[in-house]
């Protein structure tokens, strides 16, 4: 049996020859010698006429799928011919070769399918052993095909969505935002642009018309007043729904964490200063809830490990410390502020559950009044919070939707700009996160 096996020549048109080519342009390359099939008929573009013939012939470069670790160069023989009718001088066409760049069209396929895999212009670039800058510009045109009409805008959704989300992530240090909607029916990027003010959103509504509006159900977002005018004043029968972890989230950082300090300054000063260490180290314990201190106590009779011992780094083994629901039950019976808390982030996870709105109207009007009930002007903050903000947690209830999808979004966005060490360029920026959200397909067949 023979050792070797035949590979069918992708290339077409192309013909394979034996003249050896040695130069320092592609050292470390496969270099392979070639020329193109001659035409059947020669036709002159210029006038159409028959009468051509071969007048010399120019040699170039192509790059090619790398094979094995190293690239592959074609140094190709391209024919000159000569009108006689018209004195036009014309060059074969080149089939398999890219039309913008010195690559064959199997290798920017190929390119096309690293980049759909999540590397990076870099990576690319040495996989396939071409330059960044050619690679980027292969990208951002492919993109720009996708989901922009040619003329520098973005296209307009082709499906329909009933929920949508919105919300504004940072992209630059110094403040510099950029605002983001998404379907929330699939998590798809929609729409992008520069600012978190309210033409950002007016532009989008531009985009997609009012007829594509008037179908919108809810929209989901953080308390940012100004998503929730610009959607008010034009689709006033539209849902805004505010985030229950916002929410939750709020409560944490405006009451909890803000009553601990208080609370820990007065027993300071009232010379209790056992007491006040033993609130040290406490907010966290505090957010959380009874059924993840629970758990946390159950891992930690079962000795699990949160830290693997490492001999070679000198790194001791850490086991799950316990006794977080026994601490937690002291600090709320010892103090009386502290277990009103307690009381109102059950009010919280209870809310979150309602799926009536006049159940979870009743709920937020109780929830206020124990907010004011309990003097504490941290609390009193808190139920202003909720009053203003009361349509949008109400509609909670009834549409049971959530800004979580669009902050994994602009997690995934950071996480692009950070294996990029930044972008320098936005437009590019934005095409990749929106073609990031988009679902993959497997590729069709690309005759190359």
């Amino acid at each position: 049996m023979s050792d070797y096996i035949r590979l069918k020549n992708p290339l077409k048109g192309f013909i394979q020859t034996d003249a050896e080519v040695i130069t320092a342009r592609f050292e470390g390359f496969h270099i392979v010698s070639g020329q193109l099939e001659t035409p059947s008929q020669l036709i002159c573009p210029a006038c159409g006429s028959e009468d051509c013939i071969r007048n010399g012939s120019s040699t170039l470069w192509i790059l090619d799928i790398p094979y094995g670790d190293k690239g592959v160069a074609i140094n190709l023989c391209r024919r000159r011919f000569l009108c006689h009718r018209c004195g036009f001088s014309f060059r074969q066409d080149i089939p398999f070769k890219n039309p913008d760049h010195m690559i064959t069209n199997a290798l920017n396929l190929y390119i096309y399918g690293l980049l759909e895999r999540g590397h990076t212009l870099k990576e690319t670039s040495i996989l396939s052993h071409v330059d960044a800058n050619i690679v980027k510009a292969i990208d951002k045109a492919r993109l720009l095909a996708l989901y922009t009409d040619g003329r520098g805008h973005l296209l307009k959704p082709e499906k329909q969505a009933k929920h949508i989300a919105v919300d504004e992530f940072k992209i630059h240090c110094g403040h510099i935002y950029a605002t983001i909607v998404i379907d929330l029916s699939d998590g798809s990027v929609i729409y992008l642009a520069h600012g978190k003010k309210k033409q950002a959103l007016e532009d989008f509504l531009a985009l997609v018309g009012d007829e594509w509006m008037n179908a919108v159900e809810a929209v989901a977002c953080d308390m940012n007043s100004n998503y929730e005018l610009v959607f008010l004043e034009r689709y006033p029968k539209i849902s805004i729904v505010y985030d229950m972890f916002h929410i939750c989230k709020n409560f944490s950082d405006m009451v909890i964490s803000e009553v601990r300090k208080d609370l820990q300054g007065k027993l300071k000063a009232s010379g209790r200063t056992a007491d006040a260490t033993s609130l040290k180290h406490s907010k966290y314990l505090l957010c959380s809830s009874l059924k993840t201190l629970e758990k946390k106590d159950c891992q930690a009779k079962a000795g699990m490990v949160v830290v693997e011992e490492s001999t070679i780094f000198r790194r001791d083994e850490v086991k799950r410390q316990g006794g977080h629901v026994e601490r937690y039950r002291k600090l709320i019976e010892e103090n009386e502020i502290l277990a009103s808390c307690d009381m109102m982030k059950e009010f919280l996870m209870d809310f979150r559950s309602l799926v009536s709105e006049e159940e979870a109207r009743t709920k937020l009007e109780s929830m206020i009044s124990f907010c004011r009930g309990t003097g504490d002007p941290h609390f009193n903050k808190f139920a202003n919070l909720l009053e203003r903000h009361s349509e949008g947690i109400v509609s909670h209830a009834k549409f049971h939707i959530s800004s979580g999808m669009i902050e994994g979004i602009n997690n995934k966005s950071k996480m692009i700009m950070r294996k990029a060490f930044g972008f320098r360029d936005d437009d590019y920026f934005f095409l990749k996160i929106i073609d990031s959200s988009r679902k993959r397909t497997k590729q069709s067949p690309t005759e190359i």
